[in-house]
């Protein structure tokens, strides 16, 4: 197994994700012990995440 990628390494990785024009992806999360994935859509603009979900029927 290599060396834990360093700090710089993981941000410009972060970054080039942000950077692709796939702009969905799933966002776990929990709540009393149990587990739940969220379809998201993102964009990245001028350094900030913006985030949008499918409105609950």
């Amino acid at each position: 197994m290599g060396q834990p990628r360093s700090f710089a390494e993981r941000r410009d990785a972060a970054l080039a994700k942000l950077e692709e024009t796939d702009a969905d992806c799933w966002v776990a999360t929990t709540f009393e012990g149990r587990s739940h994935l969220v379809p998201l859509s993102f964009s990245w603009h001028d350094g900030r995440i913006l985030l949008a979900t499918a409105r609950r029927p």
